[in-house]
Parts: C-alpha cells; sequence; structure tokens
C-alpha cells in the first residue's frame, strides 16, 4: 500500500498542488522528477512546522496505529498531511426545514479526488469514543491509517465536510494545523453549530477550502470560507447564488461542476420533498459527482449512505450501491 500510495501521490502532487506557487521553484521541478523520495521529504517538511500547533493526542495515535501496524509513524504522518497539499474538487451542501419532506437537515459530501487512487482499495468508517474533557463519540469516514477528516458525523449531529476552494497565497499559510485534524477536532469537540463555528475560528487555520458544518441541534447548515487570513460563513440568507443556484429558503450548495444545473434541475422541482435518497441515487449519479467517496448524512435518523468505488473495475462510487448505515448502536456502545 505505502510504496503504490505515495508513487500515486507524487505524480498528484506534481500535476495538482493547489498552492504550487508556494513551493520553490527547485522542489516544484524535483517532485515530477524524483517523485516519491521528494514528496516524502516535503510532507516531513510539513510534519515539522506543524507540529508546534498539532496537539499531542495526534502524534499518541500515531505512534498507537504504527505499534499496531508494524509501520513506522512517520508513514502515517505522511499520508495523512497530503491533504495539505492536495484538494479535491468536491461537491458540498446541505437541505433542511421547507425544503426537505422531514424538516430535518439533509447534508452531502462527495468526494472528487481519484477513483483508481491507491487509498480508495481500503474505506473504512472509525467510530472513536475518546474520553478526553468535552468530547463525543464520532465517526471519522475515511480510509485506513487516514486518521484526519475529510467527511465525519458525530453523536452529537454534527457533520463536516470539505471542498476545493483555492485562491491567493497570501491567503494561506503552511505554518498552522493541518485543516483535516481541525476538522475532526471540530467533531470530537462540539455539540451545536455556534461551538463548531468558533473551534474552526479560533484555530491557526492553513489551507484555504470550502468547509461545510451541519449541526442537527440547530438544525441548520453553513458553508465557510476557510482560509489562513479568511473565515467568512454562509447560510441560505447570505450564498453567493447565481444562475445555477437559485436562493430558497432551506438549502445552500457548492458543486463540483459549479457552471452546470445539474443540482438545480433536482432540486428546485423536488424542493419541499427532498430526501437522503433523492441525493444518493439521482443527484450525485446524474452530476458525476463522488468518484471517491459519496457520503449522505440524514440528520433525522443519524443514518449515513456511504458509496465507495470499485478497485478493481475503477467503477467509480457515485455508480455504486450506497451502503446504509445506522450510526445509533456505534455511537450508544459502552467501553
Amino acid at each position: 500500500m505505502q510504496k503504490e500510495f505515495f508513487g500515486w501521490a507524487a505524480n498528484f502532487i506534481a500535476n495538482n498542488v493547489t498552492q504550487i506557487g508556494m513551493l520553490p521553484k527547485f522542489l516544484r521541478k524535483d517532485i515530477g522528477r524524483a517523485g516519491v523520495d521528494v514528496a516524502q521529504k516535503l510532507l516531513d517538511v510539513n510534519y515539522l512546522i506543524t507540529k508546534k500547533y498539532t496537539p499531542q493526542r495526534w502524534n499518541d495515535e500515531f505512534k498507537g496505529v504504527a505499534k499496531g501496524s508494524g509501520v513506522p509513524a512517520k508513514m502515517w504522518r505522511r499520508i495523512n498531511l497530503i491533504p495539505e497539499l492536495l484538494k479535491a474538487s468536491c461537491s458540498i451542501g446541505g437541505w433542511w426545514g421547507k425544503a426537505t419532506a422531514t424538516g430535518k437537515l439533509i447534508q452531502l459530501r462527495a468526494l472528487d479526488w481519484e477513483e483508481h487512487a491507491p487509498i480508495s482499495k481500503f474505506p473504512l468508517i472509525t467510530v472513536y469514543h475518546p474520553t478526553e474533557a468535552g468530547s463525543v463519540p464520532f465517526a471519522n469516514i475515511a480510509w485506513v491509517g487516514f486518521l484526519g477528516s475529510l467527511t465525519g458525523y458525530s453523536s452529537a449531529k454534527i457533520g463536516v465536510s470539505e471542498r476545493l476552494r483555492g485562491g491567493p497565497s497570501s491567503t494561506m499559510t503552511r505554518f498552522g494545523k493541518p485543516w483535516t485534524y481541525a476538522l475532526r477536532d471540530t467533531l470530537q469537540f462540539s455539540k451545536t453549530i455556534d461551538e463548531a463555528l468558533h473551534n474552526l475560528n479560533t484555530t491557526n487555520r492553513t489551507c484555504s477550502v470550502y468547509l461545510g458544518i451541519g449541526s442537527s441541534v440547530n438544525n441548520t447548515y453553513r458553508i465557510i470560507e476557510y482560509a489562513a487570513t479568511e473565515f467568512n460563513v454562509y447560510d441560505d440568507t447570505n450564498w453567493k447564488y447565481g444562475n445555477t443556484h437559485p436562493k430558497m429558503e432551506g438549502m445552500i450548495w457548492k458543486a463540483y461542476h459549479d457552471d452546470k444545473t445539474c443540482f438545480k434541475n433536482h432540486f428546485v422541482p423536488r424542493y419541499g420533498k427532498i430526501t437522503p435518497q433523492d441525493i444518493w441515487r439521482y443527484v450525485a449519479p446524474r452530476s458525476e459527482t463522488g468518484d471517491s467517496q459519496v457520503i449522505v448524512m440524514d440528520y433525522a435518523t443519524n443514518h449515513i449512505y456511504a458509496m465507495y468505488p470499485n478497485p478493481v473495475s475503477q467503477q467509480p462510487g457515485y455508480q455504486r450501491p450506497a451502503i446504509k448505515i445506522d450510526l445509533n448502536p456505534r455511537f450508544n456502545e459502552q467501553w
């Protein structure tokens, strides 16, 4: 897994790093030429400059995974820091209140990375029952060894997700808490939308991404423009609407194909009747979003619907059957 994964990552970094302009010219050339070795060194440097912003529990967990797997902690840290360099052109969105059939929040996270990426062979949903003060049980919806959160859902009914944003390098920095760590800590330590926003706003931010944050307690959803120097929060009253996204109460999204009307053509006619099944069965495949992961969170039931690519045929996730997962018994387990 390691050799295959880092070979893929080196090539992907060389061609797709959203902050490539922030890297020294010699590194940009060396990544494409030397591949794996330089990519790993770059990730090691990223570890050193983010270490002071990373809580000790993260290093403790890397050491535990290393001890159990026999794979050095350094390798797991490298894998977990790759999202600091790579962003995925995903779709995120939330529908609630007047927009949905139940009135309860539904959240989409469709990850468009690469369905043939080696890590796609090892999807894993890890449920944590942390004992640290202020913690709640939560599910990190990821892959084997991937400890940070690109997607997640907690027993406090907080959901998190991310989408590519980009932007000028002046809004970003390497010195801070990796954004996937910040997202997972938001799951662990937040019980309301205000707590989630506070935790993200007060962290030492690094990259420029869109974040999607949902809360059942507040029955609402926010999209955040998140970067080192920016923290702009949007709901259904102030989102950047346009021709492909009409302003309607209780729904906002940022689609993979933002210039196309796929989402609009489905959600406007279905307004007031939207269900989780609508999103995973129709919207994701018709919009061709979620080649690496489709997760639909049903806040009314604490169920998620998960779709992952076929690692043999490389059939994208949005074309695969959905797996319904009830998180209630996982959150309520006694340890």
